[in-house]
């Protein structure tokens, strides 16, 4: 009978704090701001680069590591998206990202894109 009540005390609130990651995995975020940067990786993925906070004259002539640092600087992310949608894309667009709060863990972060609204063209 100890083994049983034992067993319980230990499962009942392991099984809680499973079901609790599971609901923040599913929360969608938003993110705003600037396409700086467009790459295919070395896998075929492709990216672009959002950046928070940031007009187009201050991304003109920077280079990819500038680019990465301001996006470091600024809670830029690397967004991953289909051959379609990269290709209407461009830099300098204003966008709205909605994603799904999964991210690689890097600096800046790679996330998938779920969605993508277009606020304003260069």
């Amino acid at each position: 009978m100890k083994k049983v009540i034992v067993f319980m005390i230990i499962t009942v609130p392991l099984s809680g704090c499973g079901q609790s990651n599971q609901n923040v995995e599913d929360v969608q975020k938003v993110h705003e701001g600037t396409i700086v940067d467009k790459r295919e990786r070395h896998d075929g993925t492709l990216q672009f680069l959002l950046v928070s906070n940031v007009e187009e004259e201050e991304i003109q002539d920077k280079s990819e590591e500038e680019l990465i640092s301001l996006a470091q600087d600024e809670d830029g992310a690397y967004y991953s998206v289909n051959d379609e949608k990269f290709d209407e894309l461009s830099i300098g667009q204003k966008v709205e990202v909605i994603w799904n709060g999964n991210q690689e863990e890097s600096n800046p972060p790679q996330r998938m894109a779920d969605m993508i609204e277009t606020i304003s063209n260069p």
